[in-house]
């Protein structure tokens, strides 16, 4: 059944390349473009035979060189979070929270001026900071066609992995998924060489504006004030729900009138510890917040 499932939302998102033999002709006259992307990673590093399927997207605005990068979830749990936001209004209401599936890489990237953004949540707090765009390319000589794109191969090392990129120069655009760019055209396909995980190009559209996220509400640090504090969630990863708030993935407090017991808060961290301990295959294993991570999960 989930084999079923993958086809179907893979199906879906190629439906949208509808688009891509007409889009080069115009490219010079379109401003925005959206970039739809299926990740297939290993999430536990000791099981690699278990895969999963993720969807991304790539805002890209042509005319000042700007990029967005994050979960199809997001749009997906905004109209979840309306609904249940209008629920929480009515007393003594049990709230399914099945419906905010969690995506593997949770922060939204944006570049600007060879500067990457990370908007992160940790336990409902909203952190950003900066990382310089640091991806030095070796050109290859292999093609291959994604899509209807001819596209040429590049080599990297990023993240304490070794990764083979190919990308076209019909989009030339020097972004692509995740953290990976500056190569003269778009990142339509990359995977390490272990094969942990593979970006695929599998759609594009133009778009009239991108998805307006609410920056404001993210408290501006560097990269270790902000590992300090993931640090401090992994050894109290129930902080929240002692005060009797639940929290989804994407940020949002729900106050749960009566709070929690004893015994429910405890279950909660087995479970929380429990999940991070499956999905401990860091795509960037030699960051300083896959090292933190490790570390505590490894002494639990």
């Amino acid at each position: 059944m989930k084999k079923e499932n993958n086809f179907k939302s893979t199906h879906f998102f190629k439906n949208i390349t509808l688009l891509s033999l007409m889009l080069y002709g115009s490219i010079i006259y379109a401003q925005k473009f959206r970039f739809y992307y299926e990740l297939r990673f290993t999430p536990n590093s000791s099981q690699k035979e278990i895969r999963k399927v993720d969807f991304y997207i790539l805002d890209y605005d042509t005319k000042t060189n700007e990029s967005s990068f994050y979960s199809s979830n997001y749009v997906k749990n905004d109209s979840i979070n309306k609904k249940i936001n209008s629920l929480m209004k009515v007393s003594s209401v049990t709230v399914n929270l099945n419906g905010f599936k969690n995506s593997f890489i949770k922060e939204i990237i944006t570049k600007r001026n060879d500067v990457y953004n990370i908007y992160s949540t940790i336990d409902g707090d909203f952190y950003t900071y900066q990382q310089e765009a640091k991806n030095t390319w070796k050109l290859g000589s292999e093609n291959l066609k994604v899509l209807d794109y001819n596209c040429k191969s590049a080599d990297i090392s990023f993240g304490g992995r070794n990764w083979k990129a190919y990308f076209t120069n019909e989009l030339p655009f020097n972004s692509g998924p995740y953290k990976f760019g500056e190569l003269p055209g778009l990142i339509t396909k990359i995977y390490d060489t272990e094969k942990e995980f593979e970006f695929s190009l599998i759609g594009v559209t133009k778009i009239d504006e991108s998805v307006k996220f609410n920056f404001s509400k993210y408290i501006k640090v560097n990269e270790d004030k902000y590992i300090k504090q993931y640090e401090s969630y992994l050894k109290d990863p129930v902080k929240s729900m002692k005060q009797g708030t639940i929290i989804t993935d994407d940020g949002t407090k729900f106050v749960m009138a009566g709070g929690f017991s004893k015994s429910e808060i405890e279950n909660e961290k087995k479970e929380i510890y429990s999940r991070l301990s499956k999905d401990n295959n860091c795509l960037e294993r030699d960051s300083k917040k896959c090292k933190v991570r490790n570390s505590i999960l490894n002494s639990k």
